[in-house]
């Protein structure tokens, strides 16, 4: 890599990068797909049968956003002056626009209620006022979830407060990135012995839980990829065993929890995701080296937008949509109420984010500053300073 490239990669985890919004555009599409054609059965919005080619695959679109956001959240933090200003922006960027889905969603939930269905590990009950208020603070694990695709935005919230807890302890960002990196492995090859060890013996199973919502075990991996992939960028190519290594677990926890969901070990809806990730993170690194995607007219503008509003479309698409296609599939047909739906959960996306993801951004990062700042006092001054 030359000086030049060098720099051109640096300025791009530090400014908007136009391939950066067409990954996440493909993450939103990917996961929004699943949704609507693979997680619940046609018949459940009415269809006479099955969609010919469900996107089975979709869900690994969750793990290619965390795998953005380790590549972007490093950039972040290197660059905040302290690690509560680092917390302050982080709570601004997801709070508002998330309590506002939560409360949006929760008030349709009262007038047009979702259905419950349990047998498919979908709402086992409707949410209630103090569900509510556990979602906004977080704790959908412990209430229900006002929408079941909330529950990354926890593990997201997890990894803030883990690598920035690594930041108070480690200022230099080389060795920083290296205990995130063993701790990544570490962690992730103790949950893949429990999961499939607690398959058979339900106590360790619990153990394999506990991994999961405590420590983010399964999903580090991913994170720790956009992490090593911005070292990468900056030309740090002694991480790059690190990436092989992390890429290899990522791919195993995929198939782990392919597996658990695929009544075949070696089935499609087994090994698609875990090919599909393959070639998500082999997408990655590349970009990561310097590839940037093509300008294609109407295309590349038209993915950007998407790219831009992906966190407000992940957060309604779930309920909004599948209220759309219980309401038009049985008189359209589900070949038609799909991309109706699709197009006005988007739609709904980009006057959401308009409304609330942006707007009270500012106010919420100096209400959360203050808070921290208030907090900071108690502590040693070098705790909370930037890398150096």
């Amino acid at each position: 890599m030359t000086v030049s490239h060098t720099d051109n990669a640096i300025r791009a985890g530090a400014e908007r990068d136009v391939t950066l919004d067409i990954f996440r555009a493909a993450a939103i599409l990917l996961v929004i797909l699943y949704h609507y054609t693979a997680r619940l059965p046609a018949t459940v919005f009415g269809a006479a049968e099955p969609l010919a080619l469900p996107v089975v695959f979709g869900w690994v679109g969750v793990y290619f956003f965390f795998i953005l956001s380790g590549y972007c959240i490093f950039y972040t933090l290197e660059r905040a002056p302290t690690i509560w200003r680092f917390f302050a922006k982080r709570f601004s960027r997801i709070y508002p626009a998330f309590a506002a889905a939560a409360i949006l969603l929760f008030a349709l939930d009262q007038i047009v209620p979702l259905p419950l269905l349990p047998q498919f590990d979908f709402r086992p009950t409707q949410p209630n006022w103090t569900d509510l208020m556990g979602n906004l603070l977080f704790l959908g694990g412990i209430f229900e979830w006002v929408n079941g695709s909330f529950w990354s935005i926890t593990v997201e919230l997890q990894f803030y407060a883990l690598i920035g807890f690594c930041a108070m302890a480690f200022k230099n960002s080389n060795r920083l990135v290296e205990f995130f990196h063993r701790l990544s492995v570490v962690l992730a090859i103790f949950w893949l012995l429990t999961f499939w060890v607690g398959l058979a013996f339900d106590p360790i199973w619990k153990v394999a839980t506990g991994l999961r919502l405590v420590l983010i075990a399964p999903f580090l991996p991913f994170f720790a990829l956009g992490v090593l992939g911005a070292q990468l960028a900056k030309g740090r190519w002694h991480f790059s065993n690190a990436f092989k290594l992390q890429m290899l677990l990522a791919s195993l926890v995929v198939f782990s929890q392919a597996a658990g969901i695929s009544p075949y070990l070696f089935g499609p809806r087994t090994l698609l995701p875990v090919i599909i990730t393959f070639w998500l993170i082999v997408l990655f690194r590349s970009f990561a080296e310097g590839w940037r995607l093509p300008h294609i007219p109407l295309i590349t503008p038209s993915l950007t937008q998407v790219g831009l509003v992906s966190y407000s479309w992940y957060l309604l698409h779930e309920n909004l949509g599948y209220l759309l296609l219980r309401a038009m599939t049985p008189t359209l047909g589900y070949a038609i109420s799909l991309p109706l739906t699709i197009v006005s959960t988007g739609v709904a996306a980009f006057l959401f984010s308009w409304a609330f993801e942006w707007r009270f951004r500012k106010g919420a990062e100096w209400f959360a500053e203050g808070i921290l700042m208030f907090i900071s006092r108690l502590l040693p001054k070098k705790i909370g300073e930037g890398m150096a």
